[in-house]
């Protein structure tokens, strides 16, 4: 069974250009080409788009995808070096999720101190005007 690059993306959820992104990076290869040139990919190739995809899902980023999928291709390899990226991946997130619960409660203290009314009284308005641009 083949699929084109287009039932790929679909299957996999992603567009054609990010297929092409990932072929161009070196992380997934067609199995072969249509005689008019269009790529195509077989169940290992939808597959490992999966793959980037469910990684991407949960973070990651493209060179730490392609490190794992090098472990994948060698399975003799030592889990432990997708453990180290796994928990890389994991502060990562931890550290995003303070950022967000920080943002959180500043845009609820925001939203709280707002009574409504007109524009040149707003005082979200006002406190995005006093914002440092270089913070």
């Amino acid at each position: 069974m083949y699929l084109t690059i287009g039932e790929t993306a679909r299957r996999c959820g992603c567009s054609v250009q990010s297929l092409r992104h990932y072929q161009a990076l070196g992380l997934l290869q067609p199995a072969g080409y249509t005689a008019g040139g269009q790529r195509l990919y077989d169940a290992a190739g939808l597959q490992r788009a999966h793959f980037i995809r469910a990684a991407r899902a949960m973070g990651f980023g493209l060179s730490g995808i392609g490190e794992m999928l090098t472990l994948s291709d060698a399975p003799d390899a030592d889990c432990e070096q997708v453990r180290t990226l796994a928990r890389a991946q994991l502060r990562e997130t931890e550290k995003r999720m303070r950022e967000l619960r920080s943002l959180q409660a500043a845009l609820k203290q925001l939203v709280g101190a707002c009574s409504g009314g007109s524009a040149a009284d707003c005082r979200i308005l006002a406190a995005m005007n006093d914002a440092d641009p270089s913070a």
